[in-house]
């Protein structure tokens, strides 16, 4: 976990860095997504490309674990699936050392989405979908 509070001054490169030498296996940033337009609504993933420049080898297994991610978590809170894309213009993506992933968990400008990613038996949700997906990930 890199941050447990909304106040904080550190880069999306600084975060890649600390996950890089947590230890970890995988690197999985948790983010809400927005648009213009309040009726848009669900979740998607990002995960670096084939032909990114920095991390390209960390393509497929980042695929892979945004698949199995994306997939548990729509089942487990029953969030539209928007499904995976490849970017290569996340800095905390490039910076990465371990198999990465993005998602954007539901759209904060959609007011009922907003209103159940707020709630804690919700969130309970998520975290449940989240770590099924890391499950189907490592195979267990």
């Amino acid at each position: 976990m890199v941050r447990t509070k909304n106040n904080v001054n550190i880069s999306n490169k600084k975060r890649a860095m600390l996950a890089n030498k947590s230890g970890a296996d995988i690197y999985i940033r948790i983010h809400g997504d927005s648009s213009g337009s309040r009726g848009v609504k669900g979740a998607s993933i990002f995960y670096p490309s084939a032909r990114n420049p920095y991390v390209s080898r960390l393509s497929r297994s980042s695929k892979r674990l945004s698949k199995k991610l994306l997939n548990a978590y729509c089942k487990k809170t029953g969030i539209k699936k928007r499904g995976c894309s490849g970017r290569d213009d996340l800095t905390g993506t490039n910076w990465s050392k371990i198999p990465v992933t993005l998602i954007e968990c539901g759209f904060l400008s959609n007011p009922s989405e907003d209103r159940k990613l707020q709630n804690k038996s919700f969130q309970k949700k998520m975290a449940v979908g989240m770590a099924n997906g890391v499950d189907a990930y490592f195979g267990y």
